[in-house]
């Protein structure tokens, strides 16, 4: 590596004298614009995981790919060794009624909503708390916007959508690509303001929190606005423009699912074995890397990792393990 851009991505720690870069951190940091403590923390002791584990795949033979970032590959690389489906042997009927209570909420829950939501959004995460006054004037100049978005997908949206797309939610939740129209006329829009971007596609779903027979249950929700607009409205159909604290929506109801009880429900039983697996799966996983941490000789440099995180992430490292010298710069 070049000086410049060794500077650039500076060592901030060594795990058994293999260099974990700054870089490494950030990728498992992730997008947050003022990382917690304990964030950093985590993305540090992650970074030295991965090139512990790089090592463990070299010696299998197995050598990360340059242009992906490592986080990846290491994620891919325990994917394979410790599959969720490969852990769904001699699952018992008391594992499974044990994981069913566990999690009843999830498993006898009301009928679910599946909805395509284009944003013209007012108020994001990073803007949290969002000025009342703001967003209202935001709201205003986004309407016209919302409005010419739900007048084009009403003209080129097909009537037989609802029955298609339905079919395919029933055979896989994965909703990432059915209209092309609808995700057409949604990337195209711009938005009432010309100083605001247009709008976002969401989809998601939720559950109704106007069902009398789970009055207490604590389902996932949408916005009150939105499901009283959705509520009753055809499959297929568009609704909107609606008003929301996040901004203005166009909706489109894609599905509707059944309510199911229980493990007698094939579909509930099929998901409840899912996670039993997937729980299994990511057990062995991290009682593998545990045991490569705690084995391992773990060396940071303080200056840089104060430098760039801050006193705090330093402190709590040097009382996590007092008396210890930092690693050398080189």
């Amino acid at each position: 590596m070049r000086a410049s851009a060794a500077r650039a991505d500076p060592i901030v720690a060594l795990a058994d004298l293999d260099e974990v870069r700054l870089s490494q951190v950030l990728g498992r940091l992730g997008p947050a614009a003022v990382p917690t403590t304990d964030a950093v923390l985590e993305a540090l002791a992650a970074a030295c995981l991965d090139v512990l584990v790089v090592r463990e795949m070299a010696a299998l033979g197995r050598h990360p790919a340059a242009e992906r970032p490592l986080a990846d590959e290491v994620d891919g690389f325990l994917a394979q060794v410790w599959p969720e489906d490969g852990q769904c042997h001699e699952i018992a009927e008391k594992d499974l009624r044990w994981r069913y209570l566990r999690d009843v909420a999830r498993y006898k829950h009301p009928d679910e909503t599946f909805v395509w939501d284009a944003l013209f959004a007012c108020c994001t995460a990073a803007q949290l708390p969002c000025d009342r006054d703001e967003v209202a004037r935001c709201r205003l100049a986004q309407r016209p916007g919302a409005a010419r978005l739900a007048r084009s997908l009403r003209g080129v949206l097909p009537r037989t959508l609802a029955a298609g797309v339905t079919a395919t939610l029933e055979a896989s939740p994965i909703k990432e690509s059915h209209s092309v129209p609808f995700e057409a006329a949604v990337a195209a829009a711009g938005g009432g303001d010309p100083e605001r971007p247009g709008p976002e596609l969401r989809r998601y779903s939720f559950f109704a929190t106007t069902d009398p027979r789970f009055p207490n249950e604590a389902f996932r929700h949408a916005d009150p606005a939105i499901e009283n607009a959705v509520f009753g409205a055809p499959l297929g159909s568009l609704v909107g423009p609606v008003d929301t604290a996040d901004g203005v929506h166009v909706l489109l109801v894609v599905a509707r699912l059944p309510a199911r009880h229980g493990l007698e429900d094939p579909a509930s039983r099929a998901e409840v074995r899912r996670r039993v697996c997937a729980e299994r799966a990511r057990s062995a996983r991290q009682a593998y890397l545990e045991k490569l941490l705690a084995t391992a000789r773990i060396e940071w440099r303080d200056q840089i990792l104060e430098t760039t995180f801050g006193a705090d992430v330093v402190a709590r490292l040097r009382a996590a393990a007092p008396g210890r010298a930092p690693a050398r710069a080189p």
